[in-house]
């Protein structure tokens, strides 16, 4: 019995490092990174079809739920694409320091997709009456929209 929990330990042990090593290699992230990312895409829909009941008391349709796997799987390709283009096309090196276009592309992409969907979550929360989440909301739009045009206003002045 005890050579099998030795064995079985192992066994788990390898898979979660491979499966670990794919998303590392293949996404670019570690797999905690992704289970985050993949929570927030899951929190993001979950409150907008509780929001959609809400103000336009609309009855459930399982609809929402493929989309949500289709926006999963999306910016994972996308994710899965730039993490390629950067880690394997080999860049220049100026004064020392290798440009790679595709590595800051990720990594704007990769931040992009995250504050749109932390965006999508706090206006859904905010819809469904939490007023903390309507604050939140309000401090990142001033903060953000400097930059990007997160709720359709871009305002260089906003502060």
């Amino acid at each position: 019995i005890y050579w099998k929990k030795i064995y079985l330990f192992f066994f788990i042990s390898s898979k979660s490092e491979t499966i670990r090593y794919y998303f590392e290699q293949s996404i670019g992230v570690d797999i905690v990174v992704y289970i985050a990312f993949s929570f927030l895409i899951i929190a993001e829909t979950q409150t907008g079809i509780k929001a959609s009941i809400k103000v336009k008391n609309k009855r459930f349709r399982s609809r929402p739920f493929g989309r949500m796997f289709f926006k999963l799987f999306t910016y994972t390709t996308l994710l899965f694409v730039l993490n390629s283009f950067s880690a394997r096309i080999k860049t220049p090196e100026l004064l020392g320091f290798e440009v790679n276009p595709f590595q800051w592309l990720y990594y704007v992409v990769f931040a992009g997709i995250i504050f749109q969907l932390v965006i999508s979550w706090l206006e859904n929360l905010s819809v469904l009456g939490y007023s903390e989440a309507k604050g939140l909301l309000g401090v990142v739009l001033r903060k953000y929209n400097k930059w990007f045009e997160f709720d359709g206003t871009k305002n260089a002045e906003n502060e």
